[in-house]
């Protein structure tokens, strides 16, 4: 996929009717969690896997991610197993994460999660932290044929939104990762990197990231991202 147009990364939306997150590492810290719920589950299946040979694989579809270390197990009967490890292991809220999705539950903007792992994990986390009443809908690798950073795992959203009249002009989109930048910038929309993740503000100003648009937290979108907080409609900013 050609590298979108630098002014693609820095545009800012006049005003916001819907808002796209990433899930694990911008919602909820996950990654640290998970790869250790994931090796010991592996181990149980008699797979032994280091670290950096699951992190080379991090980030792909989740059931992509398991058959390229495991490509024998087999996936149905694993996600059960690994399902009942994650209710014991609940995953931490990272900061500004409840405030944001309360805020625009509270302002009834919309806020859609679009992740490469699966729904049924990205409910039962949300569900264990509380959250999940304030997401109006999860898309995982199970809804879509085209997984980040192909930019066309978001058409249905997007095309969804536009028969409500919410045009891509008007959605941020909020991510950790290249890939979600990638995914916001050839579907033109608005975007924040979130530090929270694998990847530095320098990586994301290398990809041609303003400044302005990379927050070390959630925590930052509502309290110092001033852009953020005007695009809403005056009479819909608290």
């Amino acid at each position: 996929m050609n590298k979108p147009p630098r002014e693609r990364y820095t545009r800012k939306p006049n005003n916001i009717h819907a808002v796209i997150c990433d899930f694990d590492d911008t919602l909820l810290a996950t990654r640290l969690l998970r790869i250790n719920l994931l090796l010991k589950t592996l181990g149980d299946y008699g797979h032994v896997i280091l670290v950096d040979q699951l992190l080379l694989h991090w980030g792909k579809p989740f059931n992509e991610l398991i058959s390229s270390v495991a490509p024998r197990v087999n996936y149905d009967k694993f996600l059960l197993d690994y399902s009942k490890g994650m209710q014991r292991e609940r995953p931490q809220i990272l900061p500004g994460a409840e405030t944001l999705l309360k805020f625009l539950d509270s302002i009834n903007v919309p806020c859609f999660i679009v992740s490469s792992g699966s729904r049924f994990l990205v409910e039962q986390d949300l569900e264990a932290v509380h959250l999940l009443q304030y997401v109006t809908q999860i898309w995982g690798f199970e809804d879509t044929p085209y997984h980040k950073p192909d930019g066309r795992v978001l058409y249905p959203l997007l095309c969804a939104l536009k028969e409500k009249k919410v045009d891509a002009e008007d959605v941020v989109y909020i991510g950790d990762g290249l890939a979600d930048l990638q995914v916001a910038a050839v579907n033109h929309l608005s975007f924040v990197a979130v530090l929270t993740g694998l990847h530095t503000k320098a990586e994301f100003e290398r990809a041609g990231l303003g400044g302005e648009f990379i927050i070390s937290s959630l925590s930052e979108l509502l309290c110092r991202t001033s852009w953020f907080r005007i695009a809403f409609a005056p009479s819909e900013t608290p």
